[in-house]
């Protein structure tokens, strides 16, 4: 820097710490405190120590003092950043500062105080916490009834609160338990009487006393299991469900109470039901049959004092259960009326007969129908008198009016028993049996005078104007003429029957005796004589002829009337399927013959019937392996659209026929009536004709969108009553049918003008049926639907039975039905087809007792195009057929068999025997028509045991004894039969005797038999013998050594074992075990077991022993006769092994067929019948044998 070199003034002046003001020459350092150029700076305040600065640029020297930051600002003029202080600003504000950024920047003081929990006045950095029992800002809170410390920020008590205190509420415990609680955490309950308050604390009681249910001091323990109420001084009620479980404040049970106590009038159940009333809850009523009106057992209903009649107490203590079929009265006690018009079934009260009496039975005096008619009357309710011509007044037949010792003379006995038919013309007497030898003569006493007549030539008018034949050597007209030998023919005088000697005079010549002296006029006389009665006896042969053809043409004529009404019996068109219906014209087009509306429904043909006690042996032969018989006839029908079909084939109409070639007829489909101009008049629907009654049915396609509402009009129109479905809305996941009634019961949908209300439904396993009341206008009218819900499409179901089930069902009866039934299913020609054609066979069957399915089916082909449409309904249209004519014929499922045996042992209106014994008839008619020749054993000796009835054999099914020689003549008449899958798994024989038991044992050998089943009669030889097969111990039997092992005793039966072994085998050195199982139960003289189970368990451990029947291993079952025993135990043996064999199937009729087939002596009557029904329906309900579903 320049100076002045003369003084050493600095020119520029100073540089800083230097003060030129007191030095111009630069030498004189600022004073202390001062610094920078010319010292005109002091420093800063906050150096420590203060003023003392670096003279030139204000450095502090050392340190600021606190609050200033050295390190940012070495003169010191910075203060600390907020939240910091001190030296250097190196320390942080406490955290606990109510705002950690203010505090004083010099000590750290925490400016506006410090933040909850710390005591400012006691460190107002806030260093410091509360004291212990404080809290909150400046510590200045208490927190009292803490159970120890508190949070020393919040007061929040730590260990919760003191006793009375509720921590919950307020955590500083400053808020008392509220009213009603007390304790530690306010969480245990006063459970004072009266009072809800008890002390915060302790919980005792202001009033001393514990709520019911409660007790000690504080009033904290529950009663005990079982108790309740003040001081647990009660016990629940033993009529709770649960007797330990009840309120223990009140009692009230909580499972609610046994039965016989009411919960909701009293829930301590100290309260039984009202009377009435029973059971869980009373919520039961008692029956209304209880012989003591509304009294019962208030636990389980049973009725006091028993059941009123009509109701079974014996099978239903509450009297819930009506008697069954055929019983009345007390406890079902009586039996209705063998008299009734159907004899199972009568008011199961009174015993009256619901259809009144059969015939001979007074309804009137008495409707149990125990009362027969009064003498001189008879039919149906003693309507009727007997005849007057019965003889000698006797009494007649009080059933159907036949006089008892035939008819008074002049009345005929044999064609009408009832004596009412006068003697035709010509007979008079006793039984008409002498004839009036005049035109007419009176029926009584045979005189002709009364009508003026002569008698004829060759007899005169004799006592009581009767023509008695010429005395001898007389002849001719009024015998007037001499015939000149002793004895002549008495109408034209031929003596040469009688007598050859003629008279003296005349000679024998041609049969006559003439005159030796004969002349021409003599001969003459003769002559004419003889032409005049040969012209008598013509003019009589015509008249007869012309009286007799009047007569039945008067009688066709009747008959030809009535038929216009109700039958059709006009003659079948003669088409076989292959007649071609249709030509074409020029262009190529179908033209289509008219109709022969005479022919197309007729039922009637030439074509031979099958008799229907014949049918199920048809229906086999023409389905056994390898026959295509049925296949064959099938084709034979006529085909495809074989009628006019204009209407239906109209564009507008197209739409509404679900299937192509599906169309309706003209001349038989159904006309609608148009309600308004845009309805139509088409439907694709047809009356069909049924064999008794003219548009019986209306075969229907199922409803489409497009003709839903024609199907109600249709309904509407035609007055339908019933509608018979045989298809589902959809199946295999195609739409069948579109749903035409509402998806609710009592839903209410409307097409069209009609309107539908669902109100019924009753539904079983196969069928729904469903009913509707339809309204139109002002009229409403019910209509039922029967939806069978088991027939798959263009298949068919798995049984008849079901089938059949509902066509009964149904009810297709002529008297039941005004108006046309409607069948449906999607087509309406398959399913359909086959119901309408079932029904019209079973009634053609009923009617003709003979069938004709080929020419029906062709027949309604001439109504409505395919109907039956496969092969397998039309073989199935025969099984169903057989079924319904002949029952049973088809297998049927366990699950159905129960209801098949009631439906079996009732009876046909008009008929006096069950179904049941209906069905054996037929079976023993197809069993004694079958062509089955039979050979009677070949032993000319009698056979042993005086057996009177012989047991026809067939020689090859009877087993040949081949080691036995071929000159042994077998006595025990053997005789193998047919099981399920097998042609000889049975082998029936008579029992052995001392004398036979080498034949025996031979056959067991030979046949390979280890199961014998020995129904031998209790005392008989063959019993013992059986008993003791081969000695007690063991023995020998001929050439057979046989060993007793053991026997086995059950309730009525006896399960033995043996071994044997034919000593003729020397290589052979094993024992055959065989097992023998008597029957015990089985008394003497009946034709049935006497106890079904014992008989049900023999077979069951028969087939425990030897589970599967084989030809190669045949069952041996045996009894005195071969067959008398035998035969049932055979039948159901192989129906249990069908049930267990084929999915729970039964045919009886099938085993029975079959057997007797081989040996017509097996079933020998309708009781064991009957007998092989009630066992397998036994077998079924008690080992719960059912097929899979």
């Amino acid at each position: 820097m320049a100076c002045d070199k003369l003084n050493g003034t600095c020119f520029g002046g100073c540089r800083p710490g230097f003060d030129f003001n007191k030095s111009a020459t630069c030498n004189v350092e600022c004073d202390n405190g001062t610094y920078g150029t010319n010292c005109s700076k002091e420093c800063s305040q906050h150096c420590s120590p203060q003023l003392s600065c670096d003279k030139s640029n204000g450095a502090c020297f050392g340190h600021c003092r606190p609050g200033f930051n050295f390190t940012r600002d070495v003169t010191c003029n910075i203060e600390c950043e907020n939240g910091t202080f001190g030296d250097n600003c190196v320390e942080i504000c406490s955290t606990n500062c109510q705002n950690p950024k203010l505090c004083n920047k010099t000590d750290g003081t925490c400016i506006i105080g410090c933040r909850a929990g710390y005591d400012f006045k006691k460190n107002a950095t806030c260093h410091q916490e509360c004291d212990d029992g404080q809290y909150g800002f400046n510590c200045t809170n208490l927190c009292p009834n803490c159970f120890g410390t508190c949070n020393k920020t919040d007061g929040a008590c730590l260990g919760g609160c003191i006793p009375g205190y509720d921590f919950k509420r307020n955590k500083t415990c400053t808020e008392a338990c509220t009213t009603g609680y007390y304790g530690s955490l306010c969480n245990s309950t006063c459970h004072c009487q009266d009072v809800k308050t008890c002390d915060p604390i302790s919980g005792i009681c202001s009033n001393g006393m514990c709520a019911p249910g409660w007790k000690l001091d504080n009033c904290s323990t529950e009663c005990e299991k079982g108790h309740y109420g003040l001081n647990c001084s009660q016990t629940c009620d033993n009529h709770c469900s649960d007797p330990l479980s009840c309120d223990k404040a009140d009692g009230t049970c909580f499972e609610g109470c046994i039965s016989g106590y009411d919960f909701q009038t009293n829930s301590t159940c100290n309260v039984e039901c009202a009377v009435g009333k029973f059971g869980l809850n009373c919520n039961q009523t008692c029956s209304e049959h209880c012989s003591e009106h509304n009294s019962c057992n208030k636990t389980d209903g049973y009725c006091i004092g028993g059941c009123t009649p009509g109701y079974d107490f014996l099978k239903n203590a509450s009297c819930n259960r009506e008697c069954a079929n055929g019983n009345f009265g007390l406890n079902c006690s009586n039996v209705c009326s063998k008299n009734c018009e159907d004899s199972s079934f009568c008011n199961k009260s009174n015993g009256y007969c619901f259809g009144g009496c059969r015939a001979g039975y007074d309804f009137e005096s008495d409707p149990t129908c125990n009362k027969e008619c009064d003498d001189g009357k008879f039919g149906i309710n003693c309507s009727y008198p007997c005849s007057y011509h019965c003889l000698e007044s006797r009494p007649c037949n009080k059933t159907d009016g036949v006089c008892i010792g035939g008819c008074s003379p002049g009345y005929n006995f044999k064609p009408d028993q009832q004596c009412n038919l006068e003697c035709e013309n010509g007979k008079y007497g006793k039984n008409c049996a002498t004839d009036c030898n005049c035109n007419y003569c009176h029926h009584v006493n045979g005189s002709c005078t009364v009508f003026a007549n002569s008698c004829f030539t060759g007899f005169t008018l004799g006592l009581a104007d009767i023509c008695t034949s010429c005395n001898p050597g007389l002849y001719g007209d009024n015998c007037s003429m001499e015939c000149h030998c002793d004895r002549c023919d008495n109408v034209n005088g031929s003596c040469a029957l009688l007598s050859f000697v003629c008279h003296d005079g005349f000679h024998f010549e041609q049969g006559l005796c003439k005159a030796d002296d004969v002349d021409s006029s003599s001969s003459a006389a003769v002559g004419g004589g003889v032409g005049a009665a040969v012209g008598v006896i013509v003019a009589i042969a015509v008249v007869v002829i012309v009286l007799r053809r009047r007569h039945m043409l008067k009688r066709n004529t009747e008959q030809h009337d009535t038929a216009e009404m109700t039958d059709i019996s006009k003659t079948l068109r003669t088409s076989t399927g292959h007649d071609n219906f249709a030509y074409s014209d020029a262009a190529g087009h179908k033209i289509y013959e008219n109709p022969d509306i005479d022919d197309y429904y007729s039922f009637k043909s030439v074509v031979p019937g099958i008799k229907v006690h014949l049918l199920w042996d048809y229906i086999r032969e023409k389905t056994k392996h390898g026959s295509s018989y049925f296949a064959d006839e099938f084709s034979k029908l006529s085909k495809g659209l074989i009628y006019k079909h204009d209407v239906a084939s109209l564009p507008e109409n197209r739409g509404k026929n679900r299937y192509r070639e599906m169309f309706a007829y003209d001349h038989s489909r159904v006309p609608l009536t148009k309600d308004k101009s845009t309805d139509s008049e088409y439907i694709n629907a047809c009356f069909i004709h049924g064999f008794e009654k003219v548009k019986k049915f209306i075969a229907s396609q199922g409803p489409t969108e497009k003709m839903i509402d024609d199907f109600w009009r249709m309904i509407w129109q035609q007055r339908v009553e019933k509608i018979a479905m045989l298809t589902n809305l959809i199946e295999l996941g195609t739409l069948k049918c579109l749903q035409y009634w509402p998806e609710e019961l009592n839903g209410v949908s409307t097409f069209g003008d009609v309107s539908v209300k669902y109100i019924g439904v009753k539904e079983t396993y196969d069928y729904i049926i469903r009913t509707f009341n339809i309204n139109k206008g002002k009229e409403t009218r019910l209509v039922k639907q029967f939806h069978l819900k088991t027939w798959p499409d263009k298949d068919v179901p798995d049984t008849t039975w079901c089938l059949l089930d509902f066509w009964r069902a149904v009810d297709t009866n002529v008297s039941s039905n005004t108006s046309p039934i409607v069948v449906h299913c999607s087509a309406g020609v398959g399913r359909t087809g086959t119901f309408i054609a079932l029904d019209n066979l079973i009634i053609q069957g009923r009617m003709e007792c003979s069938v004709r399915p080929f020419p029906m089916v062709e027949a309604l082909r001439q109504q409505r195009v395919s109907m039956v449409q496969t092969k397998e309904q039309y073989v199935y249209l025969h099984e169903a057929l057989a079924e319904a004519l002949l029952i049973g014929t088809h297998h049927t499922l366990t699950r159905q068999f129960e209801d098949i045996y009631q439906y079996i042992i009732g009876t046909e209106k008009g008929s006096n025997s069950s179904r049941m014994d209906e069905q054996f008839d037929l079976i023993m008619r197809s069993v004694e028509d079958s062509a089955i020749e039979v050979y009677p054993t070949a032993s000319s000796e009698p056979m042993y045991g005086n057996v009177e009835t012989a047991m026809l054999e067939i020689d090859a099914y009877r087993p040949q004894l081949m080691k036995r020689g071929s000159k042994f003549i077998q006595q025990l008449g053997t005789m193998l039969l047919p099981t399920i899958g097998n042609t000889n798994a049975l082998l029936v024989c008579m029992s052995p005797t001392d004398q036979h038991l080498e034949e025996f044992w031979s056959l067991v050998e030979e046949q390979h038999v280890t199961t014998v089943i020995s129904l031998a009669a209790h005392g008989s030889e063959p019993y013992e013998t059986c008993q003791y097969l081969g000695a007690r111990g063991s023995g020998r039997v001929g050439q057979f050594s046989v060993n007793y092992i053991h026997e086995k005793k059950n309730k009525g039966s006896v399960e033995r074992t043996f071994s044997f072994r034919d000593e003729n085998h020397e290589d052979e050195d094993y024992m055959t075990t065989i097992k023998q199982f008597q029957l015990t139960s089985w008394l003497e003289g009946h034709d049935t077991p006497s106890d079904m189970q014992s008989f049900l368990d023999l077979l069951e451990e028969v087939l425990k022993w030897q589970p599967h029947l084989s030809d190669k291993r045949p069952i041996m079952i045996h009894c005195q006769t071969g067959f008398m025993r035998c035969g049932p135990t055979a039948l159901v043996l192989n129906e249990i092994q069908r049930i267990k064999k084929e999915n729970g199937q039964i045919n009886i009729v099938e085993s029975v067929k079959t057997m007797k087939t081989r040996c017509r002596d097996l079933i020998q009557n309708k009781t064991q019948y009957r007998f092989c029904y009630e066992a397998i329906l036994t077998y079924i309900k008690n080992y719960g044998t059912y097929q899979n579903l």
